[in-house]
């Protein structure tokens, strides 16, 4: 890098060349603008992914309502059973449900490796047609 001397900037003033202030002011107006508008434009899509900022994401859970007392002092149940009555023809039906055994049809399968001497299919005796008509040719003469 050069280095002048006091004297050297001095002389060098006179032949240097000065921005016209309006150019300038033009310019930092631009650069304010621009420095504006890159925060507003920074998140267009909405809420960042919440895996990449390394936490897990906030779900707001309802809260409980508080339990209604009556007039007398007593708490009164929302009505919500988590167990349904059962009538008495149904709970025959559910008997004899219970009462079924079903039988699971074992898969037969082996989970060990084919053999391949098992592959190999075995010759099949079959009927042969052309065969038979011949030989009854033969036959007859």
């Amino acid at each position: 890098m050069v280095k002048y001397t006091e004297e050297q900037l001095l002389e060098l003033q006179s032949h240097a060349v000065v921005s016209k202030k309006d150019a300038l002011e033009a310019f930092n107006a631009l650069v304010e603008e621009v420095k504006t508008q890159v925060p507003d434009d920074q998140f267009l899509n909405g809420r960042r992914r919440s895996s990449v900022l390394g936490t897990r994401p906030v779900f707001r859970k309802k809260k409980a309502d508080p339990p209604k007392v009556d007039e007398d002092g007593f708490i009164i149940s929302s009505g919500k059973s988590t167990r349904k009555s059962v009538s008495a023809s149904d709970d025959v039906e559910i008997q004899q449900f219970r009462e079924l055994n079903l039988k699971v049809k074992s898969s037969k399968i082996s989970s060990n490796p084919a053999d391949s001497s098992t592959l190999v299919d075995q010759p099949k005796v079959a009927f042969n047609a052309f065969d038979a008509l011949m030989d009854s040719d033969g036959d007859s003469e």
